[in-house]
């Protein structure tokens, strides 16, 4: 990867003297400098701070979308971890939604798939997820994730996939 220009961007990022729009303009001049595979691993290089103040901007920066991915992806990895909570919070569940409508990135939707694989969603929130991801394995997950819930909250027995358990 070509390091002074990893500098440079990390630099951009995390300078408080930069409005947002020479922040932006600036990006927007050293992005596209690199190429596509410097690009895709650029998300590697960014500390949490960076991606948060790259994330509030990333919808103005002229970024191959294979990079834009892989930083949204970064990003809410972090916010995720940030959260430090078993369950994922109504905030990150809007939040990823709303992104996830803007760009359908399927890194987006893979976290919400690893969520519900590890039951780090609320019950009440897989309607609202519902209504924003369709795609096949969300599906299979989300189908898999009420099967836990009915028997979690099965008073005595439950019925799941056709198997009787007791």
């Amino acid at each position: 990867m070509n390091e002074n220009k990893t500098v440079i961007i990390k630099s951009l990022l995390d300078d408080p003297g930069l409005s947002t729009n020479e922040m932006i303009n600036a990006l927007n001049e050293v992005l596209p400098q690199l190429d596509i595979s410097e690009q895709l691993q650029l998300h590697g290089n960014l500390s949490n701070r960076q991606l948060s103040r790259f994330y509030d901007v990333i919808s103005l920066i002229n970024i191959s979308p294979s990079a834009k991915e892989h930083i949204l992806w970064k990003y809410f990895k972090y916010r995720e971890e940030e959260e430090d909570a078993k369950l994922f919070s109504n905030d990150l569940i809007v939040e990823i939604i709303e992104c996830y409508r803007k760009n359908k990135y399927t890194g987006i939707e893979s976290i919400i798939i690893e969520a519900l694989k590890n039951d780090r969603i609320m019950a009440g929130q897989l309607h609202i997820l519902e209504d924003s991801f369709f795609g096949k394995k969300f599906v299979e997950e989300a189908a898999a994730f009420k099967c836990r819930e009915l028997r979690r909250n099965a008073p005595y027995k439950y019925i799941c996939h056709g198997t009787h358990h007791s």
